[in-house]
This record gives C-alpha cells, structure tokens and sequence, in this order.
C-alpha cells in the first residue's frame, strides 16, 4: 500500500512536513480512524488486501490496523504488527498462529511499545478494549524476529464525581454531578454516549443510577479522545433519604454506593481480572435541610488490602449546615490471584458496609 503513488500523496498530505514522531503518530492514527469503518469481522488476516480496504474506506481488524501500520511506517516510525486474542478466543500461551485471532498495530519507541487500535472512531494511543486485555500480544516484525508485548495499561483510569445536593425536609435530595473520566474508563463512555440524543443519554443515566431522575445531561470532550471526558447532569429523587421517628439518615455517597458485594464464591479457582488499574474520586457536598442539625456521621476510613492492591479512604466533615465527603477507592493491579480471593472479597465487604452507614438529622 505504501509503495502506491496514490496512497503515497495522501500520506505526505497527512504529515505535512510533520517531523515530530509523536505528531506524527496522532496525524496517522487519525487520518485512519477518519478514512476507514470496520464492518464488524475481526481476523489476523485481510478480506482483500489492504489497497482494496483503502479504496473502499472499510474493512476488516487486519485490513485497517495492517493499513495503520504501513502509514506508520511512511512516516519513518518503528511499526509492526501485534497478534493478540480476545477473551472469548482464550489466552495465547504459546506464540501460534491458531492461538490468535485479532491484530493491532504497535509502534516501538524508547518508552516502550505504544499500541493503536483504528477500528474504533474514539479510540486514542494505548488504549484498548476491554476485551482485547487479554495479558500479552506478540509483536512481528520485518526482519521475521518477534516478541510478547503486554496489552495491559499502566496508567490509573480515572472517575471523579463532584456531587452539590440539598435536601429537604420530606425526604428528597436534589443537586448536581459533574463527572470526568480518563484513560479506558473515558474510552468506555464515550462508546457508550456517543451518538445519542440528550434524551437517550438521561435514560441510559436513569439505567445506570436506579431511582433517580435526570434532567440537563451535557459533555465536554465527547468525541475528543485526547481530552478528559466531562459529563453534567442535574438529579433529583426521593429515595435515598430515610425518616425514622423524626430523624432523617441518609447515605453520604447518595446513589453512588455500592449495593452488594461482586464476590459471592466462597473459594475462587481463576484470578480476578479487572482489565486495567483504575481509580474513583468522589467530592460530595450536601446541603442540610432547615431546621435540622447533624446528630451523627460516619466515621473516617483508610485501608488497603495487602502491597496496596486496593486501597479506601473516606472521610466525613460537617461545618456550616453543609456535610463535606471526600472518598477514594482505587483499583492497583489489573489482576489478583486466587490465593488473595478471600481478602479481596472481606475488602470489598467492609467498603460497602462503611457506604452504607447512614448520616443522622435530628431536629434542632
């Protein structure tokens, strides 16, 4: 494909005298994400060959990433291809050709192998689907040599929550949300959200949160994939404050509280794949209702299981009428071994326990 004059002009009118390599590598990334679609079949080999897929704007998992890295090449970057296999297709123990089903594009550089997907319109460099971490690819490169690459990020994907409620005095809480998200966990929603009308985004939200109503749903970045992603939206419900003889309790994480415990096995044969190292960030101010004060709060927490494989902290304040959280839970390793499964499932237990804990109101 390279060698074609054709495909050859529309190469240099992409670098445009770019020397850059990182330059380079975003203006390549992005002109294929643009000119190609994938029609949905996955392979380690092309339809065609790859001039026909150019052509025609789409093709296969090979057609376009094969594509992607004969323009990396143009561009005088250290590309080859990654032989990888989905999680359905199963681990790739050995470096066979059988035990793969699924090819990315890999671009060397002093910093390790960067690892490019074009198959997605709102993908970004080093980020991949979940079901393409699948431990290790092997990268093939020209002078026939090959090594295993890992496919797992090592930056933390991030959620922040920054929470404004007020409640009232018959039990509904009101407010505002403002999240933002990173790494695979922006890759995520943006997948999820985009394309969708304003509508359809407040109901997907009313599916993620139960029992709450949604309103003014609004984004930054979302088709930018090389900015953080920004999600508003406003929120009201009546059912997350409790009234017992006169006194309200109310969790301080509202509807962000995790309802049961995912592990549920007593015994775990298997790791426990989370896919990528991540973290949430939750800033939750709620606005006391008139004529009440605080009677109780939680009290504060900071643990971690183990070599900081997981980690919380959660702390509660109150000052001026208003209760401030500030909470953090974060995911360190993308994997945990089934000889760590106990302590991992207590972890999670005590978490959701110490969510759970209600603030108390009494009436002043």
């Amino acid at each position: 494909l390279s060698s074609s004059s054709a495909a050859s002009d529309v190469y240099k009118r992409q670098l445009n005298g770019s020397v850059n390599p990182s330059e380079k590598i975003v203006r390549v990334f992005e002109f294929v994400k643009k000119k190609m679609s994938w029609n949905g079949y996955i392979g380690i080999y092309t339809d065609e060959n790859v001039k026909k897929a150019f052509d025609m704007g789409s093709g296969n998992t090979a057609d376009i990433n094969l594509m992607l890295t004969a323009m990396f090449r143009y561009a005088g970057l250290k590309a080859n291809p990654v032989l990888i296999s989905t999680k359905s297709h199963g681990v790739p123990i050995f470096p066979t050709l059988n035990g793969f089903n699924y090819v990315i594009s890999g671009v060397e550089t002093e910093d390790g192998t960067m690892l490019f997907d074009a198959t997605n319109k709102y993908g970004e460099p080093n980020i991949l689907d979940r079901d393409l971490l699948n431990w290790k690819g092997r990268i093939v490169r020209e002078d026939e040599s090959s090594n295993w690459v890992s496919l797992n990020p090592s930056k933390l994907a991030m959620e922040a929550f920054m929470i404004n409620a007020t409640l009232n005095t018959e039990g509904g809480v009101k407010g505002s949300i403002r999240n933002q998200f990173t790494g695979n966990k922006a890759f995520e929603n943006r997948n999820e959200f985009v394309g969708l009308s304003e509508n359809d985004v407040e109901e997907e939200l009313e599916d993620r949160y139960e029992q709450l109503n949604v309103s003014d749903a609004k984004f930054e970045n979302l088709g930018n994939p090389y900015k953080p992603l920004k999600m508003d939206f406003n929120f009201d419900s009546q059912n997350f404050v409790e009234e017992i003889n006169g006194n309200l309790y109310v969790s301080p994480l509202l509807f962000l509280c995790m309802d049961e415990n995912p592990f549920k096995q007593e015994d775990r044969k298997f790791p426990v794949y989370y896919g990528y190292p991540s973290k949430k960030r939750y800033i939750v101010s709620i606005d006391l209702p008139e004529g009440y004060k605080v009677e109780s709060l939680p009290a504060g927490a900071n643990v971690k299981m183990g070599d900081n494989v997981v980690a919380f902290k959660y702390l509660l304040s109150e000052n001026n009428n208003k209760i401030q959280l500030s909470a953090e839970f974060s995911i360190n390793r993308y994997i945990v071994s089934p000889q760590e499964y106990g302590d991992l499932k207590k972890f999670y237990q005590y978490m959701i326990d110490k969510e759970k804990e209600k603030i108390v109101l009494s009436k002043i």
